[in-house]
């Protein structure tokens, strides 16, 4: 029965989370709002690249993220 009311516990905890925006790491994004990403015509280099960074690259048209010390294409 304590598995039980942990288990159900946990869910409730889940389902608050949702209704309150989904977490990715530390950003928040509202699940009645938007999430801006920053368009640049050109890829970001040298000291404006840090980790976690998300542009979209408005000449190719791709969504793009630095994770892990190089530039990864997302969309």
């Amino acid at each position: 029965m304590d598995e039980f009311r942990r288990i159900i516990l946990e869910l409730q905890n889940r389902v608050e989370k949702l209704e309150k925006g989904i977490f990715i790491k530390k950003i928040k994004i509202p699940i009645d709002g938007f999430f801006g990403v920053q368009q640049l015509s050109a890829d970001p280099t040298g000291g404006d690249l840090f980790e976690g960074r998300v542009w979209e690259n408005t000449t190719t048209h791709h969504l793009k993220m630095y994770l892990n010390g190089s530039v990864q294409t997302i969309l």
